[in-house]
C-alpha cells in the first residue's frame, strides 16, 4: 500500500515535468515569431519595436509567392492521393480477405511506426 502524500507528491512533479517539456519545446517557437516582428536587420535580442516589413518583403517577392503556391498545390494533392489510397487499401483489407493479408496489412502500417 502506498503513503497517500506519495501519489499527490508524483503527480505534482509529473506535472511540473510536462510543463518543463512543454516550456522546452514551445518557448523558442515563441521567442522566434517574437523576434520575426522586429524592426531591426537581425533577430537579436533587444526587442527593437514591432515592425511588419519582414512578412511585406515576403509577400510582396513574386518568386516567393510562386513557390508557396506550387508548395501548397503539392501538399494538396499529394494529401488527397495518399488518402485516396489509404482508404482503399483499408476498404480492401476489411472486405476481403486476401493471401498474405497480414503481410499487406504489416507493409502499410510500417510508414506510420517511423513518424
Amino acid at each position: 500500500m502506498r503513503a497517500p502524500g506519495l501519489s499527490k507528491l508524483g503527480g505534482v512533479l509529473g506535472a511540473f515535468y510536462a510543463v518543463f517539456i512543454y516550456c522546452f519545446i514551445f518557448l523558442p517557437v515563441a521567442v522566434l515569431v517574437l523576434f520575426s516582428f522586429q524592426d531591426g536587420t537581425l533577430p537579436i535580442p533587444p526587442f527593437r519595436g514591432a515592425s511588419l516589413r519582414w512578412y511585406q518583403s515576403i509577400v510582396t517577392d513574386e518568386r516567393v509567392m510562386r513557390a508557396l503556391t506550387h508548395s501548397v498545390t503539392v501538399a494538396i494533392v499529394s494529401s488527397l492521393v495518399a488518402t485516396l489510397l489509404g482508404y482503399l487499401s483499408a476498404y480492401g483489407l476489411a472486405r476481403y480477405a486476401p493471401r498474405y493479408s497480414r503481410a499487406m496489412q504489416w507493409m502499410l502500417m510500417a510508414p506510420l511506426s517511423v513518424s
